[in-house]
């Protein structure tokens, strides 16, 4: 996902424009990806267009519709996960700052930069839970059951710097 700037003079052919864009910043195939795109009402300048777009592989939505087909349930929509974890965590009423969120996942680290009213950039890296908790037991020589435990819990103990060198040896290796 990728909020993008579309010169308004480029208007009539908006579609045309998008795709070239598209193909200029997103690494990736458009014959094998579904994109999809809207422009942001609320977001105006003089000259520019804002335009949110998202790039999904094909082959990982049809291989969730399929599932969900043999389920016997028929899939109308998707959304993307940067969007629903923003939408359930951030207030577009309340907070009009840019906000990151980052998503610590068993396999991968997902950052989301969210500007109301919606996402605007989001990229992963393959640095993830199983690997902090590793950074976390050998900082402190415990298990990495007990690091996943201090991990949930929070790290209210833990002084910052401390945190922050044991996330630097998971990001640096």
């Amino acid at each position: 996902i990728r909020v993008i700037n579309i010169p308004r003079k480029q208007e009539d052919d908006l579609e045309g424009a998008v795709f070239a864009e598209v193909e200029r910043l997103f690494p990736v195939s458009l014959e094998e990806s579904y994109l999809d795109w809207q422009v942001l009402e609320g977001e105006k300048e003089d000259g520019v267009l804002h335009v949110l777009v998202a790039v999904v592989p094909q082959v990982l939505v049809d291989s969730y519709s399929e599932v969900l087909r043999m389920a016997g349930l028929h899939p109308v929509a998707a959304e993307i996960e940067s969007i629903a974890i923003a939408r359930s965590l951030i207030n577009e009423k309340v907070s009009q700052k840019p906000t990151l969120i980052i998503d610590l996942g068993k396999d991968r680290t997902g950052f989301i930069i969210y500007k109301s009213p919606t996402v605007q950039f989001t990229a992963s890296i393959p640095v993830c839970g199983v690997q902090l908790n590793r950074a976390i037991a050998v900082h402190f020589d415990i298990s990495e059951e007990e690091a996943e435990k201090v991990k949930s819990a929070g790290f209210d103990f833990i002084e910052l710097p401390v945190a922050f060198d044991a996330i630097a040896v998971v990001v640096n290796p």
